[in-house]
């Protein structure tokens, strides 16, 4: 397939990308996996409690680069929180991401908590994109 850039007003640059995922449940374990598959920017990570936890046990947002630099871009704690809470994480200007840049999020020592996260990204004006 070819690829293009496009003008930076674009709707592609202009409309947030969603990408969701049930986070847990399970110890210390990887979840809600995402691939970068052109220039992006994470904006916030909204969670919701989907099952009662018996333990508050942070989970943390992390970004891998070049595939050997893991950046922590924030934590979030809602375990023991009732089912349905929501919370919003914004992420700074360490969101932004490269072609081939992962995100995921690691469980906190809670092994029966389970979430419901939504990454909320958008492209970068200009990237390239597939045709």
């Amino acid at each position: 397939m070819a690829t293009k850039s496009m003008s930076y007003d674009h709707p592609a640059y202009l409309v947030p990308v969603t990408i969701s995922d049930v986070v847990g449940p399970g110890a210390a374990t990887t979840y809600a996996r995402f691939c970068a598959y052109t220039a992006m920017v994470l904006k916030s990570v909204q969670v919701q409690v989907a099952t009662l936890g018996t333990a508050s046990a942070a989970c943390t947002i992390y970004k891998v680069s070049s595939g050997t630099t893991t950046t922590s871009l924030g934590a979030f704690a809602m375990s023991t929180s009732a089912v349905g809470v929501t919370t919003n994480i914004l992420i700074g200007a360490s969101g932004t991401m490269v072609q081939g840049d992962s995100l995921y999020i690691l469980t906190g020592a809670d092994a029966t908590a389970r979430q419901v996260a939504a990454y909320e990204l958008n492209l970068v004006p200009g990237a390239t994109v597939t045709a």
